[in-house]
């Protein structure tokens, strides 16, 4: 059974849907007791809000996102994320990507980047969507750039997990 590192994509701000969904990941990979017996050690999990940064800034819990914004380029040095994340798109074997823009005074450029990424520096890794309304519907989850890099649409975590079983490990 070949090992998956599931590198999680979406918009990060001060919305706590932002990072609510990437922990349900987590909980799913980790806390689910039938899929922990049966698949442990065989997803791994890059959050990149699982740091000290993005973990100060929940802490912080700016709830607006002016100050949330500051508050982040007070914090780190904004410059570095990039590579950063690309570093993250080439570890990884699969994104999955939440396009559900939940605070839409805050770009998600970030994830279009590392969509970017995948489809044309790996195409060979597979990308699932994840977009709670109809994807062909939406601005920019029907961009034809979007289209061409996403794979596959969910609209939840549990259907993309349940994607991700059963394509890899059946």
């Amino acid at each position: 059974m070949q090992k998956i590192i599931l590198y999680l994509m979406g918009q990060i701000s001060s919305d706590p849907r932002t990072y609510q969904w990437r922990e349900e990941v987590r909980k799913w990979v980790l806390y689910t007791e039938d899929f922990y017996k049966q698949y442990e050690g065989k997803i791994e999990i890059i959050d990149p809000c699982e740091n000290m940064f993005n973990q100060s800034l929940i802490k912080a819990h700016s709830s607006d996102e002016k100050s949330f914004h500051d508050l982040a380029l007070l914090s780190m040095p904004l410059g570095i994320l990039p590579p950063l994340d690309l570093g993250y798109v080439k570890r990884s074997t699969m994104g999955l990507v939440n396009l559900n823009h939940y605070s839409p005074d805050r770009q998600i450029i970030g994830s279009y980047f590392e969509l970017a990424w995948y489809y044309g520096m790996f195409p060979d890794k597979p990308v699932i969507g994840i977009f709670d309304g109809l994807p062909e519907e939406h601005y920019h989850c029907s961009h034809p750039f979007i289209k061409a890099s996403v794979h596959h649409w969910t609209k939840n975590v549990t259907e993309a997990m349940n994607t991700i079983l059963k394509q890899c490990f059946h």
